[in-house]
């Protein structure tokens, strides 16, 4: 199951009143923040997003501070305040407002070097394609460029699709195989549960991974103590030894796959890591002879290779959303094999 990479119209921004807590907004970014999504957001909409808060607070601004309503409208010093200072403290927390979304949700920024085929943009406005229209939606450029960059970003990175949050209908009607407009109300409340799921899964990988540490140390320890697995190393010499001197397992409950999401069950890959310390006891063959008439050597020497090596184990887990219950599927030792080879 992939992260969403997604986009999130003006319209949107301006329909949850920007960045009031608990809206939808804010879930979005409080998702992206915790690697739930991904956002991007084109410049020119980080421009047209700025603009409207700016413009939307000063009208807001100027219907508290009417003269015909205030009490104050005969103060100087209150005049002075309106037509001053208020106005530049807006401003600064119209920009600060999108800058601290931007930065909490990770946004990545599209520049404008992602929409300058203007060759499309003006074929679709003469042609009246989406999101080109009549009247009032004509002179759509902002949305034209900043679905142009999308598409370029979607293509250049090889991604399957970019999901666009929307409420406009020529947004939905937009025709690209690249770009996917969903509802956004309907698609923060499916990111949310599934959100709740995922917290469930790595609160039980948080409990469940310390107690099955000393498992999978055991073995590896069994996988480890056979004298077949260091021969090639060895130059197939005998060997009298084989010493264990470290094998420690580590795992992050936070770096998981979903390589299966059913009604039921998420199936989840891990991959531990495995630091791994072997000294073997081997015959050195480049010293001494074997003497075939009397079936022994003469004047051998016995070595002891070190071999320290790290490895990633694949464990494949069993995620039951009904009672939130996780059990182990498969651990898979082959590389820490690998790294005897």
């Amino acid at each position: 199951m992939g992260k969403d990479i997604i986009f999130i119209d003006t319209n949107v921004f301006i329909s949850e009143h920007y960045f009031l807590k608990k809206n939808r907004i804010t879930t979005l970014c409080n998702l992206a923040a915790k690697s739930r999504i991904n956002i991007l957001m084109p410049e020119i909409i980080k421009k047209e997003i700025a603009h409207h808060i700016q413009t939307d607070m000063r009208h807001a601004f100027n219907a508290v501070t009417d003269k015909g309503n205030c009490v104050l409208k005969h103060d100087e010093r209150y005049d002075q305040y309106c037509n001053t200072s208020s106005k530049k403290e807006m401003d600064k927390i119209a920009s600060t407002s999108l800058e601290a979304f931007l930065t909490h949700s990770n946004t990545y920024i599209l520049g404008y070097d992602y929409c300058t085929d203007v060759d499309i943009i003006f074929g679709k406005y003469f042609s009246k394609e989406k999101p080109f229209g009549e009247g009032k939606k004509k002179d759509e450029f902002p949305d034209a460029f900043a679905l142009l960059a999308l598409e370029t970003y979607c293509k250049k990175n090889k991604l399957p699709q970019i999901i666009v949050l929307s409420q406009d209908g020529d947004m939905k009607k937009y025709n690209s195989p690249y770009l996917k407009v969903i509802e956004y109300k309907a698609y923060v409340s499916q990111k949310l549960a599934e959100d709740t799921e995922l917290t469930s899964l790595e609160s039980q990988l948080e409990s469940m991974i310390p107690l099955w540490t000393k498992d999978w140390e055991d073995s590896i320890l069994k996988t480890l103590d056979d004298e077949s697995l260091y021969a090639p190393i060895c130059g197939f010499s005998d060997i009298s030894d084989i010493d264990i001197t470290a094998c420690e397992v580590s795992a992050n409950p936070s770096q998981y796959y979903i390589i299966e999401n059913t009604e039921e069950f998420l199936s989840v890959e891990i991959y531990p890591t495995v630091e791994f310390q072997v000294k073997v006891r081997h015959q050195d063959l480049d010293y001494g002879y074997y003497d075939s008439e009397d079936h022994c050597w003469y004047g051998d020497v016995w070595s002891t290779k070190d071999i320290k090596s790290s490895a990633n184990i694949k464990v494949t887990l069993n995620f039951q959303k009904e009672g939130s219950y996780l059990d182990i599927e498969d651990v898979d030792l082959e590389e820490v094999l690998h790294r005897l080879e």
